[in-house]
Order: structure tokens, then C-alpha cells, then sequence
């Protein structure tokens, strides 16, 4: 029983593989075709805007796809992270896709994971959505150099944050419940 158990479980884990493969490939050429659409046909400005959301929306997508592989080794505790050079405001706007966001990100580049710092942010600009105002979040997100580098890109000081319109429906958020939230004492979706 526990063989066959096994033999499950790494057949399932191989298909949700070739799922996500085929998932990435079939956003790419979704992506593609609506580019080359695009370069072929013209239309209204309202239009091409939605239409390269859209694009922005695939390849946002595609990315998610991608990093499958560092959330299992997150979620196992396998995960080694790895530095990249990167512009700040190549990372910034590669999170905007399909999203009104009012931004200010440093014109610096920086070595940093991009993969967790990818994930990290992707989940805290989705939250700023579902939890903010419901007509009108108003999501702000910055990145600021903090101070000069010391020796290079890799030893800067960032200051990544995402703030919104607070949801007037839901509980301030005060000190004491962030303090009792990192202390364990109370769960944040208990608010």
C-alpha cells in the first residue's frame, strides 16, 4: 500500500508538472497572438489599453508559473535564495500587470532574490486590493534607495511598501493589533 502510495504521488507530482508547463506555453502563445493582433490591426486607444492589460495579465501569469518550483521549495524549506542585478523599476512595474497602481520606485539597480521578493510583493499589492476600499483602493507602491551603496548594488539599504485606502467597513489596524498578530495572539483574518 504505501508503494503504491508512493508511485501515486510522483505521478501526480510529474502531471501537475506538465500541467504547468502546458499552462506557461499556452499563455505565451496567447500573449503572442494577441501582440501580433495588435501590430496588425488598429484600434481605439481605450481598446489597446485593455488589449495589452491583457498581455501584461498572460505574462504575469506565465512568471506565477514559473516560480511554482520555488514555492514547493519554500513550502519544504529546500529554498536557497539567489541574488540577481535587476533595475528597481524593471522589478516594480513587472508586478503591475492588469492593476491601477499609483508607483515611485528608485532609478537604481540592485542584487536582491527577485523570485521570494516577487512573491512577498505580488501577495501584498493582491491584498491591498481585496482588503482595501471597495470602489477605490488607491494602492501606492514604492521603492526607495534608502542610503549611497558602500561597496556595490548588493549592499544597499531598500525600503519596499505598498499602502492603499483603508476599507471603512473593516477594524482600524492600530499597534496593539499588529503586536498581538506577530505574538500569535490573534490570527488577522479573525479582524
Amino acid at each position: 500500500a504505501e508503494h503504491q502510495l508512493k508511485t501515486h504521488y510522483e505521478a501526480s507530482i510529474m502531471a501537475d508538472n506538465m500541467l504547468n508547463h502546458s499552462l506557461k506555453n499556452k499563455m505565451a502563445d496567447a500573449a503572442g497572438e494577441l501582440e501580433m493582433y495588435l501590430g496588425e490591426h488598429s484600434h481605439s486607444e481605450e481598446t489597446n489599453k485593455r488589449l495589452w492589460q491583457c498581455i501584461r495579465s498572460l505574462q504575469k501569469g506565465m512568471r506565477m508559473c514559473q516560480q511554482r518550483n520555488a514555492l514547493l521549495k519554500l513550502s519544504s524549506g529546500e529554498y536557497q535564495p539567489r541574488l540577481s542585478p535587476i533595475s528597481l523599476q524593471q522589478f516594480g512595474t513587472s508586478l503591475l500587470a492588469g492593476r491601477e497602481v499609483r508607483t515611485a520606485f528608485a532609478s537604481v539597480w540592485a542584487r536582491f532574490d527577485v523570485i521570494a521578493c516577487g512573491l512577498i510583493f505580488e501577495n501584498a499589492l493582491s491584498n491591498a486590493f481585496k482588503h482595501g476600499h471597495p470602489t477605490n483602493p488607491d494602492v501606492f507602491f514604492t521603492i526607495k534607495q534608502l542610503d549611497e551603496p558602500r561597496v556595490g548594488p548588493e549592499h544597499l539599504r531598500l525600503e519596499f511598501c505598498v499602502t492603499n485606502r483603508a476599507n471603512p467597513s473593516r477594524p482600524k489596524i492600530t499597534r496593539e493589533l499588529v503586536e498581538n498578530i506577530l505574538k500569535g495572539d490573534q490570527v488577522a483574518g479573525d479582524m
